[in-house]
């Protein structure tokens, strides 16, 4: 087994604590904000996913901890801006925003494998969590004859 290149895990994680954090600022305000049909459903669904971020970022900062890191979120990651209320652009916004997500945990994946068993089976579990995030947007955007989108995949 390897040795885990600490320094760069700690600035992956922080990436991971960066995006979980927009990420429940984003949700939230999509769920103050969402207009349309099926506004009640896709409200809660955004509740919960400002929830689920904020115990990813929790859990990053911990390990951040734990590596001998402090969590650093000086620089905020984009948040989309402006007055949001349909249900496309939100759904559109939240795709994007779980992708970036999965791809950070991908990043921190190929660092660990091999190095830390811990921090390996961390990043496999939100890989799972972010791609079980972007095949529900991509069911919530579906139209019934459209094909389902490609899940978490490596950035080219």
């Amino acid at each position: 087994m390897g040795t885990l290149d600490r320094d760069k895990a700690i600035a992956i994680l922080n990436r991971i604590v960066e995006c979980e954090l927009a990420g429940v600022i984003r949700y939230t305000q999509f769920s103050l904000t969402v207009e349309g049909e099926d506004r009640a459903e896709v409200a809660t669904w955004l509740r919960a996913q400002a929830d689920e971020g904020l115990k990813h970022a929790q859990r990053a900062g911990r390990l951040i901890a734990l590596l001998g890191g402090q969590a650093a979120t000086a620089s905020w990651a984009p948040l989309l801006g402006g007055d949001v209320h349909d249900i496309d652009t939100i759904l559109r916004a939240s795709l994007r925003h779980e992708t970036e997500a999965c791809h950070a945990d991908q990043q921190l994946l190929e660092l660990s494998r091999g190095r830390s068993v811990f921090i390996e089976d961390y990043a496999r579990d939100l890989i799972v969590t972010e791609t079980m995030h972007i095949n529900q947007v991509g069911r919530l955007m579906r139209q019934p004859w459209e094909m389902p989108s490609e899940a978490c995949r490596s950035p080219a």
